[in-house]
């Protein structure tokens, strides 16, 4: 009960403190070391304050960065937004395999794509249509 109460920073910077042998047991889940997790979710919360505070979330550049693992595709550039929402895709879906999210999002990528262009959110392919950016993710 205590972690629905906590914030998201807050999760994070326990998980990195717990003991190896409960982190493992928790990222076996996930399927990842839990050095990739912990890192993972650091970096989570620097984007899940960036959507708090209404900051430019499209074509930003990470400065803390998680552990690359094979679940992201290559088609995604390493420290952009497209690296953050492969993790949380992937994430979810461990979660929560009927999540709609990917979907949600394809839609508002679109808006973007002709907004302000994929390749600038860290899509490398800038001639392909959202629906392909996200068969890779």
């Amino acid at each position: 009960m205590v972690f629905e109460v906590l914030g998201f920073a807050d999760v994070s910077k326990i998980c990195s403190k717990l003991p190896y042998q409960h982190l493992k047991a928790l990222t076996q889940f996930f399927d990842h070391a839990p050095e990739v997790l912990v890192s993972w979710l650091r970096t989570l919360t620097v984007t899940r304050n960036v959507c708090a505070h209404h900051a430019r979330l499209w074509d930003r550049t990470y400065s803390i960065l998680p552990k690359r693992s094979k679940e992201i595709p290559n088609q995604i550039s390493y420290k952009s937004t497209a690296e953050q929402l492969s993790i949380i895709h992937y994430l979810l879906d461990k979660i929560d395999g009927a999540s709609s999210w990917l979907e949600d999002i394809a839609i508002i990528l679109q808006d973007i794509e002709v907004l302000a262009g994929l390749k600038r959110m860290g899509f490398r392919n800038s001639n392909t249509s959202t629906d392909n950016y996200y068969k890779v993710v």
